[in-house]
């Protein structure tokens, strides 16, 4: 399963050729989300911090030209953030089991 940040990343790499102006309002989209997320998770949790690493690699690996794009890293990127992603919600899932 893909997480959202992998989804996003793909949306913008896959419309890489597309016109600036709806490029643009993709990466806008992207970032909104970005910054949304770095505000829901705990900054002094590592798994937090690597994803907050993790997705903003994702997004300049983004930006890149088709051509400069290095497919093995963007694709290695994108399955560390799901990694990632599922020890989070794996951590916050233990946590709300104990409140039981």
């Amino acid at each position: 399963m893909l997480s959202t940040h992998s989804v996003l990343g793909l949306w913008i790499r896959h419309d890489i050729n597309s016109n600036t102006k709806e490029r643009f309002s993709k990466a806008d989209k992207i970032a909104f989300l970005q910054h949304k997320i770095e505000l829901l998770v705990n900054p002094n949790e590592e798994d937090s911090r690597l994803l907050i690493d993790k997705m903003w690699e994702l997004n300049d690996a983004s930006k890149s030209t088709e051509e400069q794009m290095d497919d093995k890293l963007y694709t290695k990127t994108q399955e560390e953030i799901v990694r990632v992603t599922q020890r989070i919600l794996k951590t916050e899932w233990e946590r709300v089991k104990k409140l039981d």
